[in-house]
Parts: structure tokens; sequence; C-alpha cells
């Protein structure tokens, strides 16, 4: 169903039917402004259902092929799709998550002195918010404006200081609500938009904020994974151990936050005790632990260098997990 030599490059994305159980598959055809989305139910695939709205990706005359790789992004609730190349600009669809209809809605060409050779889009949780990576810049666009074209701002600049080849490029939303850029063929790691769900500055952008470790090699693809739903606060991925408790309904406070020498951890309810608490690097190496048996708690970062970290706290209700900044 799916064949070589008839889709471009880069082209699959994946959201979920209007019934929350079954999936779309959309392709964009070859030099064409032909998507097919095939849905994935119990019953397994579908017949395409094909839709043909501007632009054309690439010249369908021309003998080379590939003119329509880039990178795209179905909004979380589903109803929009949208396509960044550096030859055709950023392209917005209506996508009909029940029929499998997409309908081109706007076109926008960004005016670069840049090459936009690599480019990456990805959409904020709330679906409002389009992050378009262009080369030594990154772009917001408000997708609920009228004319989103208008709405485009700025909201970082490629700090060329920092090490590896690390352009903003390839995007994606991650499971726990932040969105991660890829440079190309970078060791540096990965920049991250912490809050995409905020407008403007206020989105968060800290390049290289995830940092990989010395033998990890990225190139420049991202996982191109499908928006399952947003993660619960404040729980640590961790596919070694079951968690079962139940959701966290209290609130534990660390501060300061940059912090230098210490941290102090509190929690707003005297009846829930910090057990436990273990502060680990960005490459995941645990580098403090302690135990505390209040709802209050002291810990010392003397030792820590300046740099990102992960707390785990362990509560006599539940794990927290809060990332901290050491200067």
């Amino acid at each position: 169903m799916i064949s070589e030599g008839r889709y471009e490059k880069g082209s699959v994305f994946i959201t979920q039917h209007e019934n929350g159980l079954d999936w779309w598959i959309c392709l964009l055809r070859l030099q064409s402004n032909c998507y097919d989305c095939i849905l994935l139910d119990s019953n397994g695939f579908s017949d395409p259902v094909t839709s043909c709205s501007r632009p054309v990706w690439g010249d369908p005359s021309a003998s080379s092929i590939g003119q329509g790789v880039g990178d795209g992004a179905f909004s979380p609730d589903g109803n929009l799709y949208v396509r960044f190349n550096f030859q055709f600009g950023i392209s917005i669809y209506d996508f009909d998550n029940k029929t499998g209809i997409l309908d081109h809605q706007e076109q926008i060409f960004l005016e670069e002195d840049d090459f936009l050779g690599h480019v990456g889009a990805a959409i904020s949780p709330n679906s409002r918010y389009l992050y378009a990576s262009a080369l030594s810049r990154l772009y917001q666009f408000d997708l609920l404006a009228d004319t989103i074209e208008s709405s485009g701002v700025i909201v970082d600049n490629l700090d060329t200081t920092l090490p590896g080849n690390h352009i903003f490029r390839i995007s994606t939303l991650g499971p726990d609500g932040k969105i991660y850029i890829a440079g190309i063929n970078s060791l540096g790691g990965l920049h991250v938009i912490h809050h995409p769900d905020r407008a403007g500055f206020a989105c968060e952008v800290e390049q290289l904020g995830l940092r990989l470790p010395a033998e990890i090699f990225h190139a420049s693809g991202l996982p191109n994974n499908p928006w399952y739903g947003k993660l619960p606060n404040n729980r640590l991925c961790d596919s070694l151990v079951s968690v079962q408790d139940e959701a966290i309904d209290f609130q534990i406070d660390v501060f300061p936050n940059p912090a230098t020498d210490h941290v102090v951890i509190s929690s707003e309810d005297s009846e829930v005790k910090i057990n436990e608490v273990k502060l680990y690097d960005s490459y995941g190496k645990l580098i403090i632990r302690d135990n505390f048996t209040s709802a209050h708690g002291r810990l010392e970062l003397g030792l820590c260098p300046a740099g990102l970290y992960i707390m785990v706290i362990e509560t006599s209700r539940g794990r927290v997990v809060e990332k901290i900044v050491v200067e």
C-alpha cells in the first residue's frame, strides 16, 4: 500500500481519528500537492483518502526528486497539519480527523538572509503555537490568529558560541509537553522549548538544554512519534519501576532556582513528609542522595558544577520530579 518511490521522504505523519481509538497515517505524494491519508483501525488499513490542495511540493516535470522533503506535524488536537520546506515555505492545512480530508489554509514564506536548507516544525500541546526552526532563527506563530503569518515572532537566535553544529532544524513535541530541536551531525545535544504553550519569549527556549553523552551521535533526526496526550505532572518516566501511587495533589517547592550552594525543599502540606531526595545530572548520573524525615529539608550543592540537574523527591504521598539549575 505504501510503495517506495511514491511518497516524499520524511512525509509520514500520524494523528488520532476523531473517535480517539483509530489512527490516520498521512503521506505526501512525490512532486505533487496530494496527500494520501490511510485509516488504521481494528480491521486493518483502509484505502487512502486523497486530498489535493496547494501548493505543489516540487516540480512534476523535473527529473530530480526530493524537492518536497521537509518537516511537518499535526496539532495535538488533530485539527491542523503543518508542513515546512525550505523551497515552498510553511503550509498550514485544516484536517478533518473524521474523514481524513486535508484542506490548505495558509502559506508563509520567511524572508531570510540564511540558507533555509534545514528546517523543522512542531506545534505546542495546546495546539495554539507553531514553532518553525529556520537554521539560525526560531519562529513562533499563533495558529488562532486571523492571519497566522502576521503573528510570527522570533523567539530565539542561534548562539554561535555554543559547541557543535547545533542549528535549529528538525523538531518534535515530546511526551513531556516540551519541544525538542536537533541540529545536524551535532554531538552537543538538543535545544529545548520548556513552555511551548506560552506566547513569545515566555516559551523559554534553552539552547542545548538537553546535553547528550559524548558517545551519543544523533545525526540530524528525532523520533517521529504521534502525540498520545500529556503525561501526568511530576511523574518520572521509569521503565524499570511500576508506579502505583495516586495523582499528585500537593505542592513541593524547591528554591532558590537557579541555585548556587544549596536548595530548600519544602512541602506546603505539613502532613506530606519528604523521605528521600536524589539529584541527577543531565546525563542521568546520580550525584547526590540524601534522606529527610520532615516536610522541609536543605540539600547542599557545594560539589555540583554549574549546569542542569533533575531532582527526584520521594515523599510520603508520592514522587515529585523537578528541574533545577546550578550556577
